[in-house]
């Protein structure tokens, strides 16, 4: 437990670093595939009448040479895009721009709990949210049903993968950090507190 705390102490804003770093590329990283003219001959999608259009027009989004689409060419991957650089700079501020942090805090007394908050707490916010998006972006609904009438599978690829690691990292350090080092931080500071209540309010009796 001790070395745990160490390390999340010495390492762990780099860790996350890293975790959202690997997010942000892995956005631009092939996110599903779906066979393509030359993997499938038998496609028939193309005579096909009964699609609505929407998703027809899904289905010529597809329609690459490679058969792969980036989640970055998804609208859910553009928000989970922002919300990793929103989060990303947050922990580079809080790591790199103490300094800035802390003068920020001072300049704005009334507001320090928010401002303390935003750093602490929007990033795994953010992350939990990117997650939860990405997770219901793997699915395809009446796009995939459609797929696999046309024996055209619709898979995920290496992107949502990572993308799901990335996140799930970042998400993971943060509450490590809230668990083993900031919350008996914060028992310390309130038994110390006391303690020196405790003393002031004391009612010294001199013996003559």
């Amino acid at each position: 437990m001790a070395n745990s705390k160490q390390i999340l102490i010495k390492y762990g804003a780099y860790i996350e670093l890293c975790a959202y770093f690997i997010t942000f590329i892995s956005v631009f990283l092939p996110f599903k595939h779906m066979t393509t003219e030359s993997e499938r001959k038998a496609a028939k999608y193309d005579k096909r009448k009964d699609l609505p259009y929407g998703i027809y027009k899904e289905f010529m989004k597809y329609q690459t040479e490679s058969g792969n689409r980036s989640y970055i060419s998804f609208t859910s991957g553009g928000w989970v895009l922002a919300f990793t650089i929103i989060s990303l700079l947050l922990v580079l501020a809080s790591t790199f721009a103490k300094s800035f942090v802390e003068s920020l805090k001072k300049d704005n007394k009334d507001y320090e709990k928010i401002i303390d908050g935003i750093f602490e707490y929007v990033p795994i916010g953010l992350s939990s949210l990117s997650f939860l998006i990405t997770l219901i972006s793997s699915g395809n609904g009446e796009l995939g049903v459609a797929a696999e009438e046309d024996e055209r599978p619709i898979k995920l690829c290496v992107g949502f993968f990572f993308v799901i690691l990335g996140l799930l990292v970042a998400v993971a350090v943060r509450i490590a950090y809230f668990v083993l080092v900031k919350k008996p931080a914060l028992e310390n500071r309130e038994i110390k507190a006391e303690q020196t209540e405790r003393t002031a309010n004391e009612v010294v009796v001199q013996f003559n």
